[in-house]
């Protein structure tokens, strides 16, 4: 089986603003991942986001048979998986908890594994919405989507895309194939 590795060279604010549309959703069990105190950091570009560095909440999810942590940030209002208007945010419109997963397993946050929870969340090659957190934060529930992937996640399986270059060929997934694809989202067409 062949897979395009997707490296991506872009500002973190796309990455954070990532909206993946809707995907047909089937109900599957949810998935409850329990949250323990931990003591950490973790990178944040403050002018975006009012969020803390200072992680506060560990947790482990088994997706395909790898284990994935999750972490939370310190809040001082509570843990919230759906917008909060009343909170305001600098650049994005988006005030959800900003929590955090480590996609590469190397046991540090970078500013990209940090994500919106009121947005569809990547972890390793599946989708999930997170249905819950629990306002002390000792839990997350989350629910696996099903449809294509979406959003971009270095070193792991590009999410399906299709493109006409200006020659006029189409490009996918599968015309990259065993080879390492860098997509410049600020290039003007």
């Amino acid at each position: 089986m062949h897979s395009t590795t997707l490296c991506l060279v872009v500002p973190s604010l796309l990455l954070l603003a990532n909206s993946a549309p809707a995907a047909p959703q089937t109900q599957s069990e949810p998935i409850v991942v329990a949250m323990a105190p931990f003591d950490g950091t973790r990178p944040v570009r403050g002018f975006y986001v009012k969020s803390s560095t200072k992680l506060v909440k560990k947790g482990a999810v088994q997706v395909d048979g790898t284990a994935f942590d999750l972490y939370l940030p310190r809040e001082k209002n509570g843990y919230s998986h759906v917008p909060r208007p009343e909170q305001k945010a600098v650049l994005v419109t988006l005030t959800s908890t900003w929590l955090a997963v480590d996609q590469d397993r190397d046991g540090k946050i970078a500013l990209e594994e940090s994500y919106f929870a009121e947005l569809p969340l990547r972890i390793g090659d599946a989708m999930f919405d997170v249905v819950d957190i629990a306002k002390d934060g000792s839990s997350i529930t989350l629910r696996r989507r099903e449809g294509p992937l979406a959003g971009a996640v270095m070193g792991r399986k590009a999410a399906a895309f299709e493109w006409t270059a200006e020659d006029g060929r189409k490009l996918t997934n599968r015309s990259f194939e065993n080879r390492v694809l860098v997509i410049d989202c600020w290039a003007p067409s």
